[in-house]
């Protein structure tokens, strides 16, 4: 991709040649350019590390939603996040305060991403998805999460 310098919409309709052995159905490539165009075209709303742990210093009010499953949750999560796992999402996304700012993140935003679609579906009005997941979150707030 880098070699032919493709631009974001290469990136998305990229033939790499799908083997399930060694990949998923959409190549990471593929993903990075969906990501890319996200950002660009502004369809969906990310928020940087640094960005919400500000959010939530300054007290302001946001539904932090854990998507990963209760076990990892366990492990480790950022202060304040409930623990609603992706199988969960639909049914229990009408606990949630739709009118509030929400942020869902996962390990590394893949996840996370699905339960931005679900909310937005669900009529959520500001839902954002954690840039880089919790891993990302941790590296950039020294540790915190």
């Amino acid at each position: 991709a880098l070699t032919f310098k493709a631009s974001v919409k290469d990136l998305i309709n990229l033939d790499l040649a799908y083997s399930p052995p060694f990949s998923t159905t959409k190549d990471p490539v593929m993903y990075i350019g969906m990501i890319l165009d996200n950002m660009i075209n502004r369809d969906k709303k990310l928020v940087q590390p640094r960005e919400l742990a500000g959010m939530m210093e300054a007290g302001e009010e946001i539904n932090i939603i854990d998507t990963r499953e209760k076990a990892y949750y366990n492990i480790s999560h950022i202060k304040g996040a409930k623990n609603i796992p992706l199988k969960d999402l639909w049914a229990e996304a009408d606990s949630l305060d739709k009118n509030k700012k929400t942020a869902c993140y996962c390990n590394e935003g893949q996840t996370a991403c699905n339960a931005q679609n679900i909310l937005i579906n669900k009529g959520f009005s500001d839902v954002y998805n954690l840039t880089g997941g919790i891993k990302h979150y941790k590296k950039v707030n020294k540790g915190e999460g």
